[in-house]
């Protein structure tokens, strides 16, 4: 609290001592009356000044702090959710004893409160209903959702809760502006530190968070326990999750909060929702009173056919909601599904006995919906199908996709997305449905629509100006933003989710054609690009198309230049030689004409063209030109707007010394540069210090942040000149290694361990640093760190053991998803383990490596196949078991699982000291998972019998809420099954 409030405090101390020098003038002398008036009145108009420049300084320092940030807000998510909510459902909420007790705040116990149950069972609008009646609180919030997850983050969700709780509070925005913000935009603990010093200094916060199964397993369990442990810290503050009964979810919070079940409690609810929908659904259709008498019967049986999911109930009304005939409305109505995949599926039978034609499209639009990484706009999916199937680009009328594609699907804020993830896992799955739409195929088509859209004539790089208004006229650039940001995306996903291992040669062709059309051949800045990032995923091109690679690597490496800089449309000549393709130079005459068609009053003239810009692109036209502004895309409604968001990518604070590089560039915030300029106060006339070296005392104790701020930047040059340090530093040399380690380049990491950096002494040392590199997915600093440069004779002093910790650098490396980082830790380990006396598959048979999988298909994808690379079939009985124990002390993963049983592991036996069987290690979860799992050991024979106990465990005693069977009668069909021969899954 101290550091964030000082900076303001230490100015305005200087003026009250500038006040104490008059003062001091004026006792010297005669003094009169007006005199003393004349210093009041200097004295008020120096402090009002001094008062009024701080908060317009703070002002705007905060605003390009937050616009550098940029955050998600769920205002418009609130707006949408609450106007769904129908009148009457969810008050049980607020009677609920549970809520009461959370929202009074007082009991430690109950300040965590876990909102969970079955899909679709309203979770996210009773979320919306918390926030209603937590009035008494100041409430924090956000709804994640599968449509955006891959762009989630734990991260990403703070700084949202941050800038949300200083929005309208000046005295918090002044310790957010100024508090030490190192690492604030790229570390979650650093964050996570800023949100605690802010709910510390304010009242009583409600914080509120829906859908955190939605995101990503690893990014959802950081948060998670991030906002647990905030939850303690901060005595003020209330913590409500909205999710799944999730198995990392459950972990995490089944001991620490209290429990509400969802689906267990709305029923009236439900039917109160069916009753308003028909309601308002009868007064919009003049039914015949028998006819309408007969609707009512067949409607009645949907909320008790839910079974505690409004998802259910709003499916199947909104079947029968554009029908108007008694006999169509009686094929829906009369047989119900049994459950939610029979409701999906009547949808998809719906859907395939359309024309091909329109069958084609409908796929192509399921398929694109749930493999883009960023959601499809209406008029972007438009104008894709029509790259897609008429290989052309002009969009001749609009297409209704809801009527298209059924009630799976609906249209927010001009975003195309599925109602809920659910319609995602069943499309997809193989096992369900026999014509599945397949991801990677989808992934696939989208890419190669992309790319063919980019080839076309519109995106020539020969293109005159004449031509290019022409083409914006007629809708031709609907889809240029999205193609151009995500195309490569597109690629890459493809590359890592394609099994086959043979690529698509239609792909190839596609890539070719673009290199050969868009590819600039002149790149006088591409060794600028060197040590820039790229997906590992690439590499494949790498011996069979090596052009494509290195042209791919190209594109991805400025794509992550501009990501971290601020390269503008209008500035060509800062990174037009950075840039493999024509692309942003469409994006540069796309920026400039349509502000060239758009009148600049209210009043629109005869020959105006904004009605058909707005059909063609929507609202939103007046693009960010940065290309690391998530406006770049989505832009704004008026060019006010965009100007006044425009102001806050500026940097205003600048360095005095004229010849200081950030003279010209200049600092995010007033404090880092006050900062800056203390440590940097150079003796210009001071000849004896070589010219060659940074002028800094190396004993100050600022040299730390300085290194900090050196390696942020990436100025390997300022390091290398600065004087000797190792010895200033080295009761922090092992923050400093973390540091390096999870920001800095590869020649960074080179040249901070080149300065004689004592090097770590202890097992948990080296383990921390190596970890920081992974947290922050660090490839390039890991591959240095890991090469074998660096190997100390580590002293074994920690109590964890040295392969313990390897085991658990591996996890903790699954757990980021990225194969590049994942391959590079592997490699590290597959070298060091021969020289411990290891076995390689030892590492892939741990329970950190295990539980790092998390269910995730992907991460299981990589364990299996390092199973089957290290011939695990072949490992010993014991050691097997205990991995089959792994899975049922964490994941409860069903497909791991049969992967084992297939060496014929006796599960009937017990591992370790204590002879505890899988079987009774998956009891004492309480999840639908473990649930699953334990159905799952018993139909391979697991022998209940001989697990003593087993009956009080909780999963054993709450199957029926998972399963809707009891224990007994479980353990009876499995016997009946069993001896039938028939298997399960």
């Amino acid at each position: 609290m101290f550091e964030a409030l000082w900076p303001s405090q230490k100015e305005k101390i200087k003026i009250v001592m500038d006040h104490i020098g008059r003062h001091t003038n004026l006792m010297r002398n005669k003094v009169r009356l007006e005199h003393l008036r004349e210093e009041y009145e200097h004295r008020q108009r120096a402090f009002d000044h001094f008062e009024a420049t701080q908060k317009s300084n703070m002002r705007q320092e905060y605003n390009i702090v937050k616009t550098d940030i940029s955050p998600r807000f769920y205002d418009a998510e609130l707006y949408r959710i609450r106007g769904q909510v129908c009148k009457g459902t969810g008050n049980w909420l607020k009677q609920a004893s549970d809520f009461k007790k959370w929202l009074n705040g007082d009991d430690d116990s109950t300040r965590i409160l876990w909102l969970c149950g079955i899909p679709g069972a309203g979770k996210t609008h009773l979320a919306s209903m918390a926030i209603d009646f937590a009035v008494s609180t100041r409430t924090i919030f956000a709804f994640l959702s599968h449509a955006t997850s891959s762009s989630t983050t734990a991260l990403s969700i703070v700084h949202s809760l941050i800038f949300q709780l200083t929005s309208d509070a000046e005295g918090l925005q002044a310790i957010l502006c100024g508090s030490d913000r190192e690492n604030f935009k790229n570390s979650l603990d650093v964050a996570i530190g800023c949100l605690q010093t802010l709910l510390n200094s304010t009242g009583l916060v409600s914080i509120i968070i829906d859908g955190v199964d939605e995101i990503n397993i690893s990014e959802r369990e950081k948060l998670l326990k991030k906002l647990c442990e905030t939850s303690t810290a901060c005595k003020k503050t209330l913590l409500l999750i909205s999710s799944r009964a999730e198995h990392d979810i459950s972990a995490i919070l089944g001991q620490i909060s209290s429990t509400i079940r969802v689906d267990t409690r709305n029923a009236a609810s439900i039917q109160m929702f069916v009753d308003d929908w028909a309601q308002m659904w009868f007064s919009a259709h003049d039914f015949l009173r028998e006819d309408k008498s007969e609707i009512e019967d067949l409607l009645a049986p949907i909320s008790l056919k839910a079974k505690g999911m409004f998802l259910y109930a709003k499916i199947m009304l909104r079947s029968i909601e554009e029908l108007d005939n008694l006999d169509e409305i009686r094929n829906e109505l009369r047989v119900l599904p049994q459950d939610l995949d029979e409701a999906y599926g009547r949808l998809f039978e719906k859907i395939d006995r359309k024309s091909e034609i329109v069958k084609k499209k409908c796929r192509l639009i399921l398929g694109w919906i749930s493999c883009s990484p960023i959601p499809l706009t209406l008029l972007e999916l438009e104008q894709a199908l029509v790259v897609t199937i008429s290989e052309t680009s002009r969009v001749s009328s609009p297409l209704n996709f809801v009527r298209l594609c059924g009630p799976i699907i609906e249209v927010v804020e001009g975003n195309i997305q599925f109602v809920h993830f659910t319609v995602k896992e069943y499309i997809h799955s193989r096992h369900k449905i026999e014509n599945h739409i397949d991801l990677t195929e989808a992934t696939l088509s989208l890419a190669i629509c992309c790319i063919r859209y980019l080839c076309q004539d519109h995106h020539s790089p020969d293109i005159n100006e004449k031509d290019l208004e022409a083409g914006i006229k007629m809708g031709k650039y609907r889809l240029h933003y999205y193609a151009a940001d995500t195309w490569l995306n597109l690629v890459t996903q493809y590359l890592r989710l394609n099994q086959s291992h043979v690529l698509s040669e239609e792909l190839i062709t596609t890539l070719h054609k673009f290199y050969e059309e868009q590819c600039k051949q002149d790149l006088s800045g591409h060794t600028e690009l060197r040590e820039q990032r790229y997906p590992s995923e690439l590499q494949q091109l790498e011996s069979h198309y090596p052009n494509l690679f290195y042209f791919l690597r190209g594109v991805a490496q400025f794509q992550q230049k501009c990501s971290t800089s601020l390269y503008h449309l209008e500035q060509e000549h800062y990174w037009s030689s950075l840039n493999s393709t024509t692309t942003a130079t469409i994006s540069k005459m796309l920026y400039a004409q349509f502000d060239k068609f758009q009148c600049q009053t209210q009043q629109h003239t005869d020959q105006c063209l904004c009605f058909v810009l707005r059909r063609h692109y929507g609202q939103r036209l007046y693009k960010c030109g940065f290309f690391s502004c998530s406006f770049h895309r989505y832009g704004f409604n008026t060019q006010l707007l965009r100007e006044s968001h425009k102001k806050t990518h500026d940097l205003p604070w600048k360095c005095d010394i004229s010849s200081c590089h950030y003279s010209k560039v200049g600092f995010v915030s007033k404090s880092m540069r006050d900062r800056h300029l203390e440590l940097h106060q150079a003796e210009t006339q001071d000849n004896s210090t070589n010219e060659g070296t940074l002028l800094l005392n190396p004993k100050s104790g600022d040299i730390l942040p300085l290194l900090f701020d050196l390696i942020a930047i990436d100025d390997v040059e300022s390091v290398e000149k600065l004087p000797p340090f190792s010895d200033t530093i080295k009761n922090d040399a092992t923050e400093l290694l973390k540091f390096v380690a999870h920001s800095g380049s590869a020649a960074m990491t080179e040249m901070i361990y080149s300065k004689d950096i004592r090097n770590p002494t202890s097992t948990r040392d080296w383990y921390d640093i190596i970890l920081a590199g992974v947290t922050g997915q660090n490839v390039e600093s890991l591959s240095v760190l890991l090469s074998g440069l660096y190997h100390v004779d580590i002293k074994r002093n920690c109590r964890e053991s040295y392969i313990g910790l390897h085991f658990k650098l591996l996890g903790h490396s699954i757990t980021t998803g990225s194969m590049e980082l994942i391959q590079t830790v592997e490699t590290y380990l597959k070298r060091v383990f021969p020289k411990n006396g290891r076995n390689v598959l030892s590492i892939f048979l741990s329970s950190s490596v295990i539980k790092a999988t998390a269910r995730c298909p992907e991460r299981e994808d990589y364990l299996i196949n390092a199973w089957s690379i290290h011939n695990a079939v072949n490992a010993s009985h014991w050691d097997l078991l205990a991995t089959l124990s792994h899975i049922a002390k964490s994941t409860c993963s069903i497909r791991l699982a049969r992967v084992l049983l297939q060496s014929r592991v006796d599960i009937n036996q017990g591992s370790g000291k204590a002879p505890i069987r899988p079987l009774h290690w998956a009891a004492r979860h309480d999840s639908v998972e473990a649930a699953e799992f334990i159905k799952f050991l018993l139909y391979q024979g697991a022998n209940p019998d001989i697990c003593d106990g087993i009956r009080e465990e909780k999963c054993v005693k709450n199957i029926s809420n998972w399963l809707g069977i009891s224990w007994d009668d479980l353990i009876q069909k499995v016997k009946e099954d069993r001896e039938r021969g028939v298997q399960w899954p």
